[in-house]
């Protein structure tokens, strides 16, 4: 169940000290706390299902910093921006995103918007945090709205094009059915062939080879990017996220469209707190212990503390 505004309040308060020595741009508690329930509450379902206050989608985006300065995403799924934007490049994404919303049109040919202010207006609320005086207690609220909603959180990221190349960081699925016949015709050897049975021995369905080599190519990209984890003393937000999502209740599917994490403990994602997380995170000494935030992250992706090895190292 979501929090309530006092409850919030209470929770965050409680845990201020805790949140006072991580690294972010904080004003007073009170300041900072009011701060974190405007973006929290941004990101509730709206308690009327005609609620024309804003963008509402039932999925939450992840990635690198980059996705909060790309226009294509801002115009397709917005920012939350309950405070304002984070920066100069921010303000210029948002206004290149602009842009793009006033040129669309819809499926009946007329403007999606009419003029810059309801473009500018239908961006906000939206999916992509991106927030002045951002500070770990706003992210960690970012994630604790979605988690009590049971919303999806999709990651972003980058990728090779060519699908054939079997040392490639993802392989696109959806090209390589396109280049080579569609779904009927035998898997590529070169890309396939590993995978073509399971541990037992017994032989996958298309779809489920299709999985696994999804799966081992996410090992692949981020044991080759090891920085989106963790970046030379300190762990990355990411990594915070991806500790958030496991300790209440969420599980990773790998596919051709990307990595995404689905809620499969209702009861964990209800319960989440502010110190459930915050425990959470001490007890893998996320501050400081690289090797026990990246194995942990590692058995939460792949069931293995040693899959992620570029990583852990």
């Amino acid at each position: 169940m979501p929090f309530t505004h006092d409850r919030f309040n209470a929770e965050a308060l409680t845990q201020w000290a805790r949140y006072r020595s991580a690294w972010g741009t904080w004003l007073s508690p009170q300041e900072t706390i009011n701060n974190a329930w405007l973006l929290y509450s941004t990101l509730l379902r709206p308690s009327d299902e005609k609620s024309d206050s804003g963008l509402w989608l039932d999925f939450q985006l992840l990635g690198d910093t980059k996705i909060r300065t790309d226009p294509t995403l801002l115009a397709n799924f917005g920012n939350t921006e309950a405070t304002g934007l984070q920066g100069v490049d921010e303000e210029n994404a948002v206004a290149s995103a602009v842009a793009l919303l006033l040129k669309a049109k819809s499926d009946d040919g007329s403007p999606l918007a009419s003029r810059a202010g309801s473009a500018r207006d239908a961006m906000r609320g939206g999916v992509i945090l991106s927030e002045a005086g951002w500070s770990t207690m706003l992210n960690d609220a970012f994630m604790l709205a979605g988690i009590h909603e049971k919303k999806d959180f999709h990651f972003v990221g980058e990728f090779p094009s060519d699908p054939l190349q079997p040392n490639g960081t993802m392989i696109r699925f959806s090209e390589f059915r396109s280049a080579h016949g569609g779904r009927g015709v035998k898997l590529h050897r070169a890309i396939f062939e590993a995978w073509s049975t399971d541990a037992a021995g017994r032989h996958r369905s298309f779809d489920e080879a299709k999985s696994e080599v999804a799966r081992r190519a996410w090992k692949d990209f981020f044991n080759e990017y090891p920085e989106l984890v963790w970046r030379g003393r300190s762990p990355r937000v990411f990594a915070r996220e991806l500790l958030g999502l496991m300790a209440f209740g969420y599980e990773p599917h790998f596919s051709e469209h990307g990595l995404f994490f689905v809620c499969t403990s209702a009861a964990l994602a209800t319960n989440a707190t502010f110190s459930d997380y915050l425990d959470m995170l001490d007890s893998v000494g996320f501050k400081d212990n690289r090797g026990r935030v990246t194995r942990a992250i590692s058995t939460f992706l792949y069931g293995d503390a040693s899959a992620l090895a570029t990583v852990t190292s």
